[in-house]
């Protein structure tokens, strides 16, 4: 269903595909700044019936007042609309699924959809929205309402020509179709987030995943911070201790068993998979083609020979993940210098940390944990706090050899206290809103 104002060629797009509030504010903010800037904007939103709106209507009739409050102040501020409806009956179909591994090869025109909904399913979860159990069921249901939304958008896009689009995080099923479908339509692609507080906002020009693109917003906002940034930051160190699902500090949880004093100690923590695979091209992995990729690396160098012990401590959120994500961690086999922390045990991630010659991750922020107590760590990831030389960057399989075979040589120049900067960023960063309250 669409309620079109009528349709010229316009110089900024805004599409949006989500009525949680946080998420339309902000892109009504920026769709007002730009207006009264005298730029042409036109305000395109898409309403999908989410999976829980069915056997609600409290929460459908809360939709409707988002979407009335969202069309008034549009009308307010004069800016040009368009309204489409994507419903829960969608007549096409989609093949059965035998496990979730399907939507990592799903394509539409070429482009791979399907990573957003592992995205979205992975959040589900994890917010306790739906169990585990449920994602098989409800994969193809989401998949059917991406693709709508990916041709709505497009259509769009065709019919209004813009220079630029301004879109939500696109990493989820919705707004990941809305990503592809600008892909080779439109030259800029402005993507903003909610920032360190609910009330304020990010925006950048490209991808929000774009390590080497935030690590110089990070020095650029450390630059202009007050005197008290140091005492901020540090602050930020002990929140994420206190409220880490990591931390356990019972001596009840011993993680000496793990450790081989006979053997150099590597401990990698990995991400949880749906964090970085399925963000797809909007994450430059770097070295590695995927954090899978890198896991097996560093397998295969640790099992051919006896000087390594490398524990692979799984990342308890996997406890609410897909029984997917658990199987491919429990199906990583131990051996006498590989050791598994599986997602369910009570080990102390930060006294494991603690006590290893180095620490390895691809993408999770313990390294920059580490890096804050002085703890040698490497990324074979890119994520924001790649390049402030806190945590070892390696640049070709050589030096991930070297690292872990403790070669001083390549850390010496880390200058730890850059994790400070990372983390002032991450407690104060965003604009504050002025039109919206």
């Amino acid at each position: 269903m669409n309620f079109c104002k009528g349709y010229s060629q316009i110089n900024n797009l805004f599409i949006t595909a989500f009525t949680w509030q946080p998420h339309l504010d902000t892109s009504i903010e920026l769709a007002i700044l730009l207006q009264k800037a005298s730029k042409d904007v036109h305000y395109c939103f898409i309403w999908v019936h989410n999976i829980e709106e069915g056997s609600s209507l409290p929460h459908f009739l809360k939709k409707i007042c988002a979407i009335m409050r969202l069309v008034r102040i549009l009308l307010k501020y004069k800016i040009r609309y368009s309204l489409y409806y994507v419903g829960p009956s969608i007549f096409f179909t989609i093949p059965k699924f035998k496990d979730l591994s399907y939507l990592e090869s799903y394509r539409l025109k070429e482009k791979p959809i399907g990573l957003g909904i592992l995205s979205t399913l992975s959040d589900l979860c994890v917010d306790k929205i739906i169990n585990s159990d449920d994602s098989l069921r409800l994969a193809p249901i989401l998949l059917k309402r991406a693709i709508s939304v990916h041709d709505i958008a497009e259509k769009v896009i065709r019919s209004l020509q813009p220079d630029s689009l301004y879109q939500f995080n696109p990493r989820f099923s919705n707004t990941r179709s809305i990503y592809l479908a600008a892909q080779g339509l439109i030259e800029n692609i402005y993507t903003y987030e909610i920032a360190s507080t609910p009330n304020k906002y990010s925006l950048v020009n490209g991808s929000i995943f774009d390590g080497s693109l935030r690590s110089r917003l990070i020095k650029k906002h450390w630059s202009h911070a007050p005197l008290s940034k140091f005492d901020i930051a540090r602050s930020f160190f002990s929140d994420l201790k206190h409220n880490s699902s990591m931390f356990c500090g019972s001596d009840e949880f011993d993680c000496e068993p793990y450790i081989d004093r006979s053997r150099i100690n590597l401990l990698f923590c990995p991400s949880s998979i749906a964090e970085t695979y399925a963000l797809g091209d909007l994450y430059n992995h770097g070295l590695f083609v995927s954090q899978d990729h890198a896991l097996k690396t560093l397998i295969n160098l640790c099992s051919n020979s006896d000087s390594y012990n490398l524990i692979i401590r799984v990342h308890p959120i996997v406890a609410l993940k897909s029984d997917e994500e658990k199987s491919y961690w429990s199906n990583i086999t131990a051996t006498p210098n590989i050791r598994i922390v599986q997602f369910y045990s009570r080990v102390s991630t930060y006294d494991l940390m603690r006590r290893v010659d180095r620490l390895i991750v691809y993408h999770s922020t313990i390294a920059i944990e580490a890096s804050f107590e002085g703890i040698p760590s490497m990324a074979l990831g890119s994520p924001w706090w790649i390049d402030l030389n806190c945590v070892f960057k390696p640049s070709c399989f050589l030096d991930v050899q070297k690292f872990i075979d403790l070669d001083t040589n390549l850390i010496q120049n880390l200058d730890y206290s850059k994790a400070l900067l990372y983390a002032y960023y991450l407690k104060t960063y965003g604009t504050n809103y002025n039109y919206i309250r």
